[in-house]
């Protein structure tokens, strides 16, 4: 099993990184504990490994177990970032990664027509250029959000 680095002294940030190993090897559990590999290491096996990490550097370890979701990163950006709404950029983006009508119905500009059926237009859905960059912009910000922590975190003391 591959260790974790954890690279932070912030108590915070121990416990978002384990919690993300967590999630790692609990979906790693999911997808391969009925192939019978033979180097297969038990979730749980693993979890204690954490829980043992972060009571060596006094982290609080009892959400270790739950792991960490995949919103919870672009909700916090939502909070803290300059970006514009990052949290809604990330859901659009996952609608259209997972074929939500909501996300290409509300994102794409629609043309449609009448139809020779009674009760049917013919609908034509086209990107709008104006529309691709509301996404890439807040991505942009939230890259300089990163460059600038990172920035003054490597500068620190």
């Amino acid at each position: 099993m591959a260790s974790p680095s954890v690279a932070t002294n912030d108590a915070s940030g121990t416990r978002s990184a384990l919690r993300w190993w967590s999630k790692n090897f609990k979906d790693q559990d999911k997808a391969t504990s009925d192939l019978r590999l033979g180097n297969y290491t038990p979730f749980q096996t693993k979890l204690a490994i954490l829980v043992g990490m972060a009571d060596a550097v006094s982290c609080d370890s009892t959400r270790l177990g739950n792991g960490y979701t995949s919103s919870e990163a672009p909700r916090y950006a939502d909070e803290n970032s300059s970006a514009l709404r990052p949290f809604l950029i990330w859901q659009l983006c996952s609608g259209f990664a997972h074929g939500r009508p909501w996300a290409s119905l509300g994102m794409n500009a629609m043309a449609s027509r009448p139809s020779d059926d009674e009760g049917v237009k013919l609908v034509r859905l086209t990107s709008d250029p104006r529309r691709i960059l509301s996404v890439t912009f807040p991505a942009m910000r939230l890259l300089e959000d990163l460059l600038r922590v990172y920035q003054e975190r490597s500068q620190a003391s």
